[in-house]
């Protein structure tokens, strides 16, 4: 008898320990007699993203207006990790975080040279900023890493 209720105390301390630390012991009620089941909860995944502006770009040069962007876009890093972006609007990296992570966004090769007037004109740069590059994510996603690219006739030479 006295075996049984050490092992009972075993059990139900065991049973508590695990309780604190957020694991749920059940029976599966779908089979007689099976030993329980204990789910083990799982942290929750975070996205970060935002919006780029000026990926597409419009050249406003005699006789020629049109409308372009860089074949492969803009590529952007997260942590290292590389993200092309090619279109104007929203974006979310594929990387995941836990909440307490930490992110850094930047530019990979800033101040790309782009076409002028069919190449007939100067050369000119696609330079972006960044707002909002660095953070922590805190239970929940970041959605406000603003991506704003303009043309200027000199490139950035450092990375943002």
């Amino acid at each position: 008898m006295k075996s049984k209720l050490l092992e009972f105390t075993f059990i139900a301390s065991a049973l508590m320990l695990m309780a604190s630390c957020g694991l749920q012991v059940r029976q599966n009620p779908n089979v007689s007699g099976a030993n329980p089941v204990i789910n083990v909860p799982t942290e929750k995944l975070y996205t970060v993203g935002g919006i780029a502006t000026g990926v597409m770009y419009t050249l406003t040069s005699a006789p020629f207006n049109y409308t372009d962007h860089l074949p492969n876009g803009i590529v952007l890093t997260i942590n290292g990790e590389e993200f092309p972006i090619t279109a104007n609007g929203n974006f979310t990296f594929s990387k995941k975080f836990e909440s307490g992570d930490e992110y850094k966004v930047s530019i990979l090769y800033p101040g790309l040279p782009i076409p002028s007037n069919n190449g007939a004109g100067p050369i000119l740069y696609l330079n972006c900023d960044l707002t909002n590059a660095t953070g922590t994510v805190i239970d929940a996603n970041i959605v406000n890493v603003l991506v704003d690219c303009h043309i200027d006739d000199i490139p950035y030479k450092d990375t943002i």
